[in-house]
């Protein structure tokens, strides 16, 4: 292949990426909302022996594997009582997917330190996470625990975005759901 096809290749893949990666999150169909609502509902604690789970939910811009400052970062206390928790985020870059971390805290490290790793190995920690390998993930968080990570590619403001967190994390069975609407 010669050197004028392969430079116009290279330019049409990387547009491909770049479009990819860059697509809006919320559908062309709606107007953008002035604010998304989160609700974080605890519909089974992972934390069996305590009775209450401290949660972490953490919202990035994704692209490309890096993660900007996070969007939130809030810590939330469950319990088999609690019903739900909620929170407001405004969002202004709506051309990247959303990634959202779900951590429960089992340490006194605090939400920037979390986040921090969290930025820095988040590759990594989905690895580990989706491999089921403890270790390497408490070789980065320590005592604390991944109980999901996910991507949202689109946001449709008609219906709510419900993501499932659900698993046996260390022998803890624990569920958790969370809603995203669109506030205008």
């Amino acid at each position: 292949m010669t050197i004028k096809f392969v430079i116009p290749l290279c330019i049409l893949l990387l547009g491909t990426v770049l479009v990819a990666c860059h697509k809006p999150i919320i559908s062309s169909q709606n107007q953008i909302p002035d604010s998304l609502t989160v609700i974080v509902q605890g519909i089974n604690i992972s934390e069996n022996v305590s009775g209450k789970d401290e949660l972490i939910v953490l919202g990035y811009t994704y692209c490309d594997s890096v993660l900007a400052a996070p969007l939130f970062a809030h810590k939330f206390y469950f319990s088999p009582q609690t019903g739900s928790r909620h929170f407001k985020f405004t969002w202004s870059d709506t051309s990247t997917p959303l990634l959202i971390v779900l951590l429960e805290e089992d340490s006194d490290t605090p939400i920037d330190s979390l986040d921090s790793l969290v930025r820095l190995h988040h590759v990594a920690l989905r690895k580990a996470f989706s491999a089921s390998q403890y270790l390497v993930i408490e070789k980065y968080l320590g005592d604390d625990d991944v109980l999901g990570i996910k991507t949202i590619s689109s946001i449709h403001c008609q219906d709510p975005t419900v993501l499932t967190f659900a698993g046996l994390y260390k022998l803890d069975k624990y569920e958790y759901r969370i809603t995203i609407t669109c506030e205008n």
